[in-house]
């Protein structure tokens, strides 16, 4: 039985995109640029598979590509490159001037190694999977976060030493099966799951309340929320650069030499997709 062979990353996660945050849009905007001439690969396949689905997101009546569109492939493309253990080597899953399948690797004359064949489909794996579904919405978990935040922000004020949250808010022994909040009908947390936290903290309680009512655990949910926060933080980048960039022409024409392609006539490559499925 061989090495398991690593899972594919996931190029939405915003562990990758979070390089953007706090970054002036001036810093912001070379560093974009910098990014995408290192990826022309993927940039024209990128195109080349939306071009094939049919333009989503752009409408027919629209003679150029959206700004709004064109920066949603800028964030894909420009994410901080994944990298994977092979052996004593740690690879990059997106290396400068990659190729989007370029075959087995090798580095020195000869068969490729077994490893080698099985980090190139990784490598490629990942490309395709980036390339193929850029247009794509994000999943930010926008809506759990306000749902969250509003939860605790009802929770914290019943805070007391002399009693627990269970008891503030009316959830005692014979607790009731639901319990309205903010306007929304909530499962009570099982007597189990009250006792194992019995005197818990407004965000614990918080969490306790979204996996009662959305299920799942609260690894979970805090996991989710986590990566919201830096979704809310990546989208504030990003809008602040949009915000500067309409209004400087010199910023505009450099993001256009690297990101060039701005009418349907010219977005196909030269050849159509040829990745595997």
């Amino acid at each position: 039985m061989g090495p398991r062979k690593p899972p594919v990353a996931d190029p939405t996660d915003p562990i990758f995109r979070r390089w953007v945050i706090d970054l002036p849009p001036e810093k912001m905007h070379r560093e974009v640029c910098a990014r995408l001439r290192g990826r022309p690969d993927l940039e024209r396949e990128a195109f080349g598979h939306w071009d094939f689905a049919g333009f989503p997101g752009w409408a027919d009546d629209h003679p150029e590509m959206p700004l709004a569109l064109r920066l949603r492939l800028a964030e894909r493309l420009t994410i901080t490159s994944p990298t994977i253990r092979a052996g004593f080597s740690v690879i990059p899953l997106l290396p400068f001037r990659t190729l989007v399948d370029p075959g087995p690797a090798r580095p020195v004359p000869g068969i490729p190694t077994p490893q080698q064949v099985a980090t190139q489909a990784i490598i490629a794996a990942f490309q395709r999977r980036l390339i193929t579904e850029w247009w794509k919405p994000l999943p930010r978990h926008a809506g759990l976060l306000r749902e969250y935040e509003n939860l605790r922000a009802t929770f914290a004020p019943r805070r007391s030493k002399g009693r627990s949250l269970w008891a503030a808010i009316g959830l005692t022994r014979r607790a009731p099966r639901t319990i309205l909040v903010n306007g929304i009908t909530y499962p009570v947390p099982r007597a189990e799951v009250r006792g194992g936290n019995p005197n818990p903290e407004p965000s614990e309680l918080a969490v306790l309340f979204l996996v009662a009512r959305h299920g799942g655990n609260d690894k979970e949910k805090r996991l989710r929320l986590k990566h919201a926060r830096l979704e809310r933080h990546i989208a504030e980048a990003w809008a602040g650069y949009t915000t500067w960039l309409a209004d400087l022409a010199r910023a505009r024409a450099e993001l256009d030499q690297v990101l060039s392609t701005v009418t349907r006539e010219i977005t196909a490559p030269a050849r159509r997709p040829s990745l595997s499925p």
